[in-house]
């Protein structure tokens, strides 16, 4: 299945109506949804959560819920005297703010635990490793789910590239920008003119002042070659049913 026919499938069985939801945001993944085991009683949510982590989508709540693929274009781009926004009286903040994630925090080596759907299905794991680490802590990743060798190794790619380059920021717009939501996707200009693309993933609204948390988004994380040795192969050999 695709993944818009697989997030239309669990949604409609959440008791979501069609008018409910939008996932053609996620058309432009191309990554198949080989096989999906839910084998204990959970949320709907609780899956989506877990698919999204492996396809890299994010979904938002607004008129509807909406499913939107990662690494797509900027939204708005906005100047540097748009940001740092504050309430009457307020003292005023950093207007663009750049937190680098602690190289404690990011893990040496992610392990991603799957099953293998060239091997009859069979347990495997696929590493991806930074290499250059300080440390040696493993960040370890199990979901229930089929993919390719190759598949699996794009995504532990994905998950560790994404960790390392990681920049946090928040910014603090006028109302002007109501219209912006968690998901976008836009281009912040410095002081100094630099450019940073972000992802915007939270959001408050008081005083008038929309505040925003969000993520450097590099979307070169997204595309991984995903190299690797061919691993476990299948063993059971199905035969026809007689005539």
């Amino acid at each position: 299945m695709t993944l818009v026919d697989s997030i239309t499938a669990l949604c409609l069985r959440a008791g979501l109506t069609a008018a409910q939801f939008d996932v053609s945001g996620l058309a432009s993944v191309t990554m198949p949804v080989r096989a999906l085991v839910v084998s204990q009683v959970s949320s709907i949510r609780t899956v989506l959560d877990m698919m999204a982590s492996v396809y890299f989508f994010d979904i938002v709540l607004s008129d509807k819920l909406y499913f939107r693929a990662r690494g797509g274009s900027s939204v708005a781009s906005l100047a540097y005297e748009d940001l740092g926004v504050v309430a009457a009286g307020s003292e005023l903040p950093d207007p663009l703010p750049l937190t680098q994630a602690s190289e404690l925090e990011v893990p040496a080596q992610v392990a991603l635990t799957y099953n293998n759907v060239d091997a009859d299905y069979q347990t495997d794991t696929q590493y991806s490793d930074r290499l250059l680490s300080g440390q040696e802590s493993t960040s370890a990743v199990q979901v229930p789910m089929g993919f390719t060798a190759s598949e699996a190794k794009q995504i532990v790619d994905k998950m560790l590239a994404d960790q390392a380059w990681r920049l946090r920021t928040t910014i603090a717009l006028g109302l002007q920008f109501a219209a912006l939501q968690p998901t976008d996707v836009i281009t912040a200009t410095s002081d100094n003119g630099s450019q940073y693309r972000l992802r915007l993933h939270k959001s408050t609204e008081a005083d008038g002042v929309l505040t925003f948390e969000a993520v450097i988004d590099d979307a070169t994380v997204l595309t991984q070659a995903g190299t690797t040795s061919a691993g476990i192969t299948g063993q059971t050999t199905v035969a026809a049913l007689p005539n």
